[in-house]
């Protein structure tokens, strides 16, 4: 199979890296803000266009100025639809003249009055983190995995501040700090979480402390492990394979796991993007660079082409068909990845190493048959991420590896075997720097010495055609003067 595709089509023209396009969602959101209102007396969205940072509204006031109110909530999907329409009510309020900040305050379900008297009063550290607890799960009330990054990223400061039925000191602080040992990420994660806590509550009292806590604690990055591509093939073939205890009602799960396996080690996919592939069973068309329509069965053009079960219709300029991975005809197989994915809509390709053709060898031609589950983008139930099950799912196995380290080995792959580094990086939904130089850190000592051997073989490959066209050259030579020597004593 070859693994370079020839019509590689990027669905988006943006740079994609490593997130969702926040630049272009806010300049949409604020241009359809711009619609509405009065100059002088209009809402729009300002954000850090990074997840997890804060959203505010940036209207003007009387006497004020233009001024940017935090809205209560971290940037996400969710919150960016929520926020538009709060800046939509602000605007109308603006124009109307009945603006207050009580108003403002109740919009966004904070009651102001109610926060100075809570502010006035001094709170137990129980009462805090108790506190804090409804805020946090507030703001992401339509994540359906709320609760799991809470209990990984909170629950020793929780389990801490809640034995204390008194305001918070130092001594506190620093016992919650040194609970856990410096230079860790568990250090970092718990410095991070007394912040966001503090930060909540407009306490400064021990930013210098803690920032001292913070510098000193410096952890080395954690080098995470990659399989090779035969580890890869050895845990496909051996790693799904039933146990004699395993209910009759459960077997079916094993190879359910085990396509995902694939789809992972092939595409070098993210965990919940296997159920957002558009062209499994049906074509997509490309339109322009972007997603035109999912072809549908009962559709009637005049154009029309039918292979096998499958009908598309072919369009003419910059449009492109992608072929169902299921289309016997189809030779590249191409995935097309839904934008309800972490980068939104993208092209993978496959990759398999050297003289193997995983396609076949690891039976990827075959209906979707996912691992059940409900909410796939979210979670497989109301608190538990596919991403997370997925590896509870590979540690129980004792892989040796991660769900993630599947697309770190494809990476590395598709370097080692040549791929241009830009539509290796689309294929990934990376930019091009992320890809070369965070993903490729990854890579163990024995594949980049794999690498170079390879290199050295391939150098001497050459070298030695190199050499023998160079003697066959000089024979060749030899032969012509000995015709023209003969040629000669022939004329005389």
């Amino acid at each position: 199979m070859n693994n370079q595709p020839k019509n590689l089509v990027v669905s988006e023209q943006l740079p994609n890296d490593g997130g969702w396009h926040w630049d272009r969602l806010v300049t949409e959101a604020n241009h359809r803000l711009s619609q509405i209102g009065k100059h002088g007396k209009r809402a729009k969205i300002k954000v850090t266009p990074k997840p997890g940072k804060p959203i505010s509204a940036q209207f003007s006031l009387p006497s004020l100025g233009q001024k940017s109110y935090g809205l209560d909530l971290p940037l996400n999907r969710n919150n960016l639809v929520k926020a538009e329409e709060y800046c939509q009510l602000i605007t109308t309020q603006l124009v109307a003249g009945t603006f207050t900040k009580d108003w403002f305050y109740s919009l966004i379900g904070k009651d102001h009055k109610t926060d100075q008297k809570q502010q006035e009063k001094i709170l137990t550290c129980k009462e805090m983190i108790e506190q804090y607890k409804i805020h946090y799960f507030r703001q992401r009330e339509n994540n359906k995995a709320a609760f799991f990054t809470w209990k990984n990223d909170y629950r020793h400061i929780e389990s801490a501040l809640t034995q204390y039925d008194k305001p918070i000191t130092l001594q506190i602080i620093r016992k919650i700090i040194e609970a856990t040992d410096n230079n860790t990420p568990n250090r970092t994660k718990h410095i991070n979480g007394l912040v966001s806590l503090l930060k909540y509550f407009d306490n400064n009292e021990f930013k210098s402390v803690i920032k001292r806590y913070k510098t000193e604690n410096n952890p080395k990055p954690q080098k995470k492990y990659i399989p090779d591509d035969g580890e890869i093939m050895t845990v496909y073939n051996l790693g799904f394979i039933p146990s004699l205890t395993c209910a009759k009602k459960y077997r079916h799960r094993y190879l359910q796991w085990k396509f995902l396996y694939s789809l992972l080690a092939i595409y070098g996919l993210r965990v919940h993007e296997a159920w957002n592939i558009k062209n499994w069973d049906k074509p997509v068309t490309l339109k322009d660079g972007d997603w035109l329509a999912i072809a549908d069965d009962t559709e009637k053009t005049d154009n029309e082409k039918e292979q096998g079960k499958y009908i598309y219709q072919q369009f003419q300029g910059k449009d492109l068909i992608i072929p169902a991975i299921l289309d016997p005809n189809n030779k590249d197989y191409l995935l097309c990845i839904g934008h309800e994915t972490k980068t939104g809509y993208r092209i993978a390709f496959p990759i398999s190493p050297l003289k193997h053709d995983w396609i076949q060898e690891f039976n990827l031609l075959q209906p979707l048959n996912l691992p059940d589950t409900s909410t796939p983008s979210k979670g497989t139930n109301e608190n538990f991420p596919l991403s997370a099950r997925a590896g509870l799912w590979f540690r129980r196995k004792k892989y040796g590896f991660t769900p993630h380290a599947l697309r770190h080995a494809y990476n590395i792959r598709g370097h080692n075997l040549g791929i241009n580094q830009k539509r290796l990086a689309d294929s990934l939904g990376h930019s091009l720097q992320m890809n070369s130089s965070n993903y490729l850190k990854h890579e163990s000592d024995l594949s980049k010495l794999q690498g170079i051997k390879q290199a050295i073989t391939d150098d001497r490959t050459k070298r030695n055609e190199l050499e023998q066209l160079r003697e066959e050259n000089t024979h060749l030579k030899a032969e012509v003067e000995k015709l023209r020597t003969k040629l000669v004593v022939c004329q005389a």
